[in-house]
């Protein structure tokens, strides 16, 4: 905190994820199995959450989770998109698989409402200003 919380310089941190299984388990046939058709866990996202469809064509979670083989693996259109999770089961088991990085003040530690976004490697959201009401952080598991 005394050496770099506010001094404005970025830090590059290397180790902040250690024993999180997030890394080996968060994959899209993972989150698929979560957001089953008629889960609670898609009714939440549909009804309290957001769903982000950036530069794709798709208008649900359904309809990502849905997608073909191909696309998802890059040989159709282009896709990225995010999505809100809202609390309840579906967020307890995504949290089993990370945590506030040590190096955080638990201050920061994670609301009721996490962050998920997912793409292919390339442009993925649009520039923009996040909104948040709390503090928040973000880790990139990937790419």
């Amino acid at each position: 905190m005394e050496k770099y919380a506010y001094t404005m310089q970025p830090v590059v941190v290397t180790d902040g994820q250690r024993n999180w299984t997030a890394r080996e388990t968060f994959n899209y046939e993972y989150f698929k199995g979560i957001y089953l058709p008629g889960s609670e866990a898609l009714k939440t996202v549909n009804k309290r959450c957001q769903f982000f469809q950036y530069n794709t064509n798709m208008s649900s979670m359904e309809e990502f989770f849905n997608i073909s083989k191909s696309r998802l693996e890059g040989n159709e259109d282009h896709w990225y998109i995010g999505w809100s999770n809202c609390g309840g089961k579906s967020g307890n088991m995504l949290r089993g698989h990370y945590k506030l990085p040590y190096f955080l003040p638990g201050e920061l530690d994670h609301s009721a409402r996490d962050w998920i976004f997912m793409g292919l490697p390339g442009p993925g959201a649009p520039m923009h200003v996040d909104f948040v009401h709390a503090s928040s952080w973000q880790a990139q598991l990937s790419g």
